[in-house]
């Protein structure tokens, strides 16, 4: 009997303290289904417990290369598996370019982390990064935002569903030289935690990015934003931006590259606050800015 016990006991969820190995460890758990949250939720807090000792070491950009090649395989570069094709093909989500059964290799990958203390707490930041038009919140990031839902946006800012999935399709300029067009498949999430609701957020590049520059191509890029509700950043929160890429340059230096974009990173949490001092000031909290629709 006692044997019988043992067998049946549940080993209790783990979850890495060390931040390239959370960022990976909570990229692959986000897709995960219900059944597996308490090891989203253990991520959660480990990362949290990190960046409460260590966030000013992310300011200039963290290295997490670490992305394993089982995490990107299981994505189907499209937020379904390659048997779901078809289905991806009826919603109007972007056809995968790699249909073998593996994504784009991650060996060539380069990863960085930047986390900010944000003004407002993680339901606003929702508001700003889920709901409302990037090209508002994201003034002069890109000259194209377009992007397609398949769930309830309002449904998810009220927690009436904690899933929800959409497609982008995106132009911007870099350096003021290039022009990247880029088509992203997004997931996000809410995670209860034991200091409030997480919000986590995913994307990837669906297929390589269409680059103006010759001899400059992006590849592959992945992205993690987790906004947490940490108690040290009082009527505030904390968001960590990871992004991995695989690129080829060009004529460009590869190390300005990456601090253009960790800059890019780190000046998004400003204009998020910035867009909703703005929309409070008029609309009073988030309830005012969604009924007033933005």
């Amino acid at each position: 009997m006692l044997f019988a016990l043992l067998l049946a006991c549940k080993a209790p969820p783990t979850a890495p303290t060390e931040l390239a190995e959370l960022c990976n460890f909570i990229f692959r758990e986000a897709g995960e289904g219900d059944e597996r949250e308490e090891y989203l939720r253990l991520g959660l807090q480990n990362l949290d417990d990190w960046l409460q000792e260590d966030i000013e070491a992310t300011a200039e950009g963290y290295t997490v290369d670490l992305l394993e090649q089982e995490v990107v395989d299981g994505l189907g570069i499209s937020g379904y598996t390659i048997e779901s094709v078809e289905a991806l093909d009826a919603a109007g989500a972007p056809t995968p370019i790699w249909l073998d059964g593996r994504g784009p290799s991650t060996a060539a990958l380069l990863g960085a982390a930047i986390a900010v203390r944000q003004e407002y707490p993680p339901d606003a930041i929702a508001l700003a990064t889920t709901w409302a038009d990037q090209q508002e919140v994201m003034e002069g990031d890109f000259n194209v935002y377009e992007r397609t839902w398949y769930d309830d946006k309002d449904a998810f800012m009220q927690q009436e569903i904690l899933r929800m999935e959409a497609s982008s399709y995106s132009e911007a300029d870099y350096f003021n030289v290039i022009e990247v067009h880029s088509n992203n498949w997004i997931q996000y999430r809410w995670v209860e935690t034991p200091d409030g609701w997480a919000l986590v957020h995913r994307s990837w590049l669906v297929r390589p990015a269409e680059v103006s520059w010759e001899g400059v191509s992006v590849n592959a890029q992945y992205l993690l934003a987790v906004t947490l509700p940490a108690t040290w950043n009082p009527g505030g929160s904390i968001r960590m931006m990871t992004t991995w890429i695989e690129a080829k340059y060009g004529g460009l230096d590869r190390d300005y590259a990456l601090t253009q974009i960790n800059k890019s990173m780190a000046g998004q949490g400003a204009m998020i606050d910035d867009w909703l001092a703005e929309q409070f000031a008029i609309y009073g909290d988030v309830e005012g800015v969604i009924e007033a629709g933005g």
